[in-house]
């Protein structure tokens, strides 16, 4: 079964903050996303380097560089940006994930 890679707008202030005049967000291969991931943790950026390579500003690509450069002023739009694509690749665990609880030993031991 093969899957088409998901493309939506980006919000024009997105755009603005890098430069352009339309952008963007396009959904990575599952190896695209890991490689991108793992270059912007290297550096300490891993949504952020995650952002760049799923976002196209004017038709291109967006560099890791170019999100980080970008005026403080825009930093809710690309908050709102990194939170965007981290859903857009399933990386959001819900509140309607269960989780079981873990025994841990000595997880009731008086603390000194």
């Amino acid at each position: 079964m093969a899957y088409e890679l998901q493309r939506t707008p980006a919000p024009q202030r997105l755009a603005e903050a890098l430069g352009g005049t339309s952008a963007e967000f396009r959904e990575l291969s599952f190896g695209k996303m890991q490689a991108a991931m793992r270059v912007g943790g290297d550096r300490g950026h891993a949504s952020e380097a995650l952002l760049a390579a799923s976002l196209h500003v004017d038709g291109n690509p967006v560099t890791l560089d170019a999100v980080l450069d970008a005026p403080g002023r825009f930093s809710g739009v690309l908050t709102d940006a990194i939170a965007t694509v981290i859903r857009m690749h399933g990386l959001v665990v819900g509140g309607d994930v269960e989780v079981e609880p873990v025994a841990v030993e000595g997880a009731d031991a008086p603390k000194h």
